[in-house]
């Protein structure tokens, strides 16, 4: 979102899903990843695609705080979001 290309050592949200995000998993690769990331070009449109596909990954609730009406309500929304989390890790 900052205009920077991105190297990861793990896989995270933007993997695959961002062309200007690179994976390295194995660190004998480390200088050839880093001579492509300096190459590396990031579109604005992309990183807007990006987002646009993110807000899309929708919940079906609200977890702003705001929203939350108790502890317990808050405990609620912690565990199903810990289960969205736990399966897009997946």
């Amino acid at each position: 979102m900052h205009g920077k290309p991105v190297l990861s050592f793990a896989s995270n949200i933007y993997y695959e899903h961002h062309p200007a995000v690179m994976h390295c998993t194995n660190l004998y690769e480390l200088g050839e990843k880093l001579t492509q990331l300096i190459n590396t070009e990031v579109k604005e449109v992309d990183t807007i695609k990006y987002l646009q596909k993110l807000s899309k990954s929708s919940l079906d609730f609200n977890i702003g705080s705001d929203l939350y009406i108790s502890d317990e309500n808050a405990k609620e929304k912690a565990i199903t979001f810990a289960n969205y989390l736990k399966l897009a890790i997946s």
